[in-house]
């Protein structure tokens, strides 16, 4: 067993509680355990059999975003989209309440993308892959960011800077990852 995985979690699953920690020896512990969660994480959309986990859709309606209009994050309230107004890209489908934001959307996609595929930005900043709520958000800087609970966007907008450089350096891991090719062949050339 890796030193790093025998206390790999400093939040509490059944509570979510984050624990804040003081500078000294604790930070350098924090640091550590940090650093071997990031190594030891194993994001688990990949072995769903999703064709294309970079982007999150709900596994109960199917769509990007549970359904939700992208641009409609942005005008500071999110809206369901509606089935008439569908728009499919990155093999994800998503739905906007009206034409004039699909259109903005199909024009514009890096920015009604939400950051990290739509996953929850803080859990992407410890190195874990974590369905979103996508009632739980934040527009910073045009940029659309998902958390799967209050307590994890608290966290977020309290260190938002460094965390978005750990969120980013992991999920550009999980991007090379996916464009690897997952079948092994077992012929030599």
């Amino acid at each position: 067993m890796r030193n790093c995985d025998k206390n790999r979690y400093f939040m509490a699953d059944s509570q979510r509680k984050i624990i804040k920690l003081r500078r000294g020896p604790i930070a350098l512990i924090f640091l550590n355990l940090l650093m071997c969660s990031l190594q030891a994480a194993e994001p688990d959309v990949f072995t769903r059999g999703d064709p294309n986990p970079l982007i999150w859709r709900s596994i109960t309606t199917g769509y990007a975003l549970d359904g939700f209009d992208p641009v409609s994050y942005f005008g500071g309230t999110p809206v369901k989209g509606s089935k008439a107004y569908e728009y499919v890209m990155s093999g994800a489908a998503w739905l906007f309440a009206n034409k004039g934001n699909l259109e903005a959307f199909r024009h514009k996609p890096e920015i009604y993308t939400p950051q990290f595929g739509g996953y929850d930005a803080f859990a992407m900043s410890l190195g874990k892959v974590v369905e979103p709520d996508p009632m739980i958000w934040h527009v910073d800087g045009n940029r659309l960011y998902l958390f799967h609970t209050h307590k994890a966007k608290a966290a977020w907008l309290n260190n938002n800077v460094s965390l978005k450089v750990l969120a980013k350096k992991y999920w550009q891991g999980i991007v090379k990852r996916a464009q690897k090719p997952r079948i092994k062949s077992n012929k030599k050339p």
